[in-house]
């Protein structure tokens, strides 16, 4: 089962819960090849969500063609809330994967996560308590990540500790982007202890439902 998570889901959260009134927007896009927290988990694909946004709160679900299987759609259901206290910002939020394929054990895929955020000015931290739902291969980890704001690029680390020492690794990667009308651009450079250095592009738009 595929245990290195996920995904473009993270900027779509973002956008949702900046959101101070009830909003639901869309949002389309593409991706050069499918990278998340430096797993290559997939080629090129697009991807889709809506979301809902009020005071806070947010709701979701994120979708992606990632090319494991002709017919391989991932889709990821979230939510949570975000805050500002004393100028820190705070979030917890849950998101659960899930998958219209089977592993290549010929297993359901269903994965589930639980993230505490906090930032700080240019600087954020998350930790993630992942747990794999198949209990005859299930690997939980605890994952952190720290970012950082410099100009117009992000700097970020991170580190997946795993109950199976063999599936550890750590990732550094960097990006930025622009905005061209209503699309957004983004370009990421990165790298993971898994053997791996990769340069993914992504392409999107969104639009108010």
């Amino acid at each position: 089962m595929n245990v290195l998570k996920k995904s473009l889901l993270a900027s779509a959260v973002a956008l949702a819960s900046a959101t101070a009134v009830a909003e639901v927007s869309m949002t389309v896009g593409m991706v050069s090849d499918y990278v998340y927290r430096g797993g290559e988990l997939g080629d090129a694909g697009a991807y889709t969500s809506v979301d809902y946004a009020s005071g806070g709160f947010y709701a979701g679900v994120w979708a992606i063609s990632d090319g494991s299987t002709a017919e391989g759609i991932e889709y990821d259901i979230y939510l949570g809330y975000d805050t500002e206290i004393a100028g820190v910002s705070v979030g917890l939020g849950y998101v659960a994967y899930e998958y219209t394929y089977d592993d290549d054990a010929g297993e359901g895929n269903s994965e589930n996560e639980i993230t505490l955020s906090l930032g700080y000015g240019p600087l954020s931290f998350s930790y993630s308590d992942f747990e794999d739902d198949d209990v005859t291969s299930s690997t939980d980890a605890d994952i952190l990540e720290f970012s950082a704001e410099i100009g117009a690029f992000t700097i970020g680390y991170g580190d997946f500790d795993s109950d199976d020492d063999s599936a550890d690794y750590d990732w550094a990667e960097i990006s930025t982007g622009t905005e061209i009308g209503a699309v957004s651009l983004g370009v990421t450079l990165g790298h993971s202890s898994l053997g791996n250095d990769y340069l993914t592009l992504d392409m999107s738009t969104g639009i108010d439902l």
